[in-house]
């Protein structure tokens, strides 16, 4: 057994450092940038009206805001998916099934109303300046 370990072909040559190295060592430092580059943006005071520059130079800054604002929104989706997914596969449904049914709505609308009933919408209708439409 021992001899086995001391074998040629399981010793380690000494390693140096190369162009993967440098490599990943320079893709360390970039995303070190870009982590404290948004990080400054966001931690600056709320402007009411952001000042966009136009110059070719700042467009791959707005790309570093717009890959973080996506790659953030993902995370967000992500994790509700996960929660959500494994929240639904413990949460017991009818009969004994697993499932998402939580609430069951049930909207009746009469076939046919009577000329009261429609008298009574009218003036409803009339009377009322509620818009579901706008916002409340």
């Amino acid at each position: 057994m021992t001899a086995a370990l001391t074998d040629k072909r399981f010793s380690h040559a000494p390693r140096t450092f190369g162009w993967i190295d440098l490599t990943v060592v320079g893709l360390l430092a970039g995303f070190i940038y870009a982590v404290v580059t948004v990080a400054h943006e966001w931690s600056g005071p709320l402007q009411q009206v952001p000042v966009i520059h136009l110059e070719a130079r700042y467009l791959p800054l707005y790309a570093l805001f717009s890959l973080t604002r996506g790659v953030m929104a993902y995370g967000v989706s992500f994790l509700f998916t996960m929660v959500y997914g494994y929240t639904m596969a413990r949460v017991p449904a009818g009969a004994g099934k697993r499932g998402d049914l939580y609430v069951t709505i049930s909207l009746q609308v009469p076939s046919h109303i009577g000329k009261e009933e429609e008298l009574l919408w009218k003036q409803l209708a009339t009377k009322s300046n509620f818009d579901p439409r706008k916002a409340a």
